[in-house]
């Protein structure tokens, strides 16, 4: 039987749309971000804009290979720019895994609770996944961990 009352944040129950989706990131870390290394723990050495014209660019080559080849092209050119650049420890995953964080949601909070400096950073990267949709790239997001180019897989 149906419930009387849908449940907090039940899609069907039109609360909202997603509640949780799963994503591949490349990350640019730059000096002054927390754990400032990459995957094979050397010190970054590149200033914020520097990550940011990094991804800047990282975006246009993977337009440019949607706008070329198509969908296939594209998902290839993502996880080729993942391996190539991305400083995330999920870029060492192997075949389409390259770059996949697994499956993202907002934290609940409580009414009164106070949110945490390290939950908000946390939250904006979340609340752009939530905002794609399937297959669709980010523009770049910015938190204390690094510069984001988010993609959603599901």
């Amino acid at each position: 039987p149906a419930a009387k009352r849908p449940r907090p944040g039940d899609a069907r129950a039109g609360g909202g749309g997603e509640q949780k989706v799963r994503c591949r990131q490349i990350l640019l870390k730059f000096v002054g971000c927390n754990k400032a290394t990459d995957v094979r723990r050397r010190p970054v050495q590149r200033s914020l804009p520097e990550a940011e014209a990094l991804a800047l660019d990282v975006l246009a080559r993977l337009e440019e290979a949607r706008a070329q080849g198509g969908a296939a092209a594209a998902e290839a050119a993502f996880t080729k720019q993942v391996r190539a650049v991305s400083e995330c420890q999920s870029s060492l995953k192997g075949g389409d895994l390259a770059g996949d964080v697994g499956w993202l949601r907002l934290p609940e909070i409580k009414p009164g609770e106070k949110v945490t400096k390290e939950q908000s950073q946390r939250m904006l990267v979340i609340r752009a996944a939530l905002g794609l949709a399937v297959h669709e790239v980010s523009d770049i997001v910015v938190n204390d961990d690094g510069v984001h180019i988010l993609k959603r897989a599901a």
